[in-house]
């Protein structure tokens, strides 16, 4: 597509299942293969789930975008692969966020923008991540809160260079890049979580024996 592939805008209760979404965005930027957002900051309830999202190019092209304070989002189960930015939640609080396939972002898989309001109470558990670009893991900008922007815990990291690792940027002092132990020690997340070689397999239970996604 042009521009969005599917785009929830305001709708509650609502659902985007089992769907193949593949080369959107090819004119137009800043846009994404599913994207929702929710000026009134009123909860969508809405369920992503059992997606693959694939090849959303261009200049600020995502996979998967939770834009203007979306909210009471479950982003469940999706493959996410060779995207310009796998995810990203702008401005967005409350959602759920596990289970997914994450793999060979040109930029970054997963990442929380804040400009204005209070980016929160988002959760990352149980999905694993693939880095085989140099991408970045996680990028957080921008506000002194940003450690706060999400609770990580029971993911699975697999890199081919975990020196390269993620960001964040209080908006005051530059942005800093982080190792994967760098990383784990600023935001003192991930406690459960574990990190494997891209090309080894990941374990067969998860992390802890807690079921995840593998590489298809």
């Amino acid at each position: 597509s042009a521009y969005h592939g599917i785009s929830v805008i305001h709708n509650r209760f609502t659902f985007v299942l089992n769907s193949v979404i593949d080369r959107s965005c090819l004119r137009l930027n800043d846009c994404a293969a599913v994207y929702t957002s929710a000026r009134d900051e009123q909860p969508l309830t809405l369920l992503i789930e059992g997606n693959t999202v694939t090849n959303t190019r261009g200049v600020q092209a995502i996979g998967i975008y939770l834009d203007d304070h979306a909210n009471g989002v479950t982003v469940n189960r999706n493959t996410v692969a060779n995207n310009n930015r796998g995810m990203m939640v702008h401005n967005g609080f409350n959602n759920v966020i596990t289970n997914n396939m994450f793999a060979s972002s040109d930029v970054t898989h997963l990442g929380f923008a804040q400009d204005v309001g209070n980016v929160r109470n988002n959760q990352v558990t149980g999905n694993t991540f693939k880095s085989t670009n140099g991408e970045q893991t996680f990028n957080h900008e921008a506000g002194i809160n940003y450690k706060n922007f999400a609770i990580y815990d029971y993911n699975t990291y697999r890199s081919n260079n975990f020196n390269v690792f993620g960001q964040t940027w209080d908006g005051i002092r530059p942005g800093i890049a982080h190792s994967y132990q760098g990383g784990k020690n600023e935001m003192r997340q991930d406690a459960h979580s574990v990190n494997t070689d891209v090309i080894a397999d990941v374990p067969p239970n998860g992390p802890r024996g807690k079921k995840i996604l593998t590489t298809p």
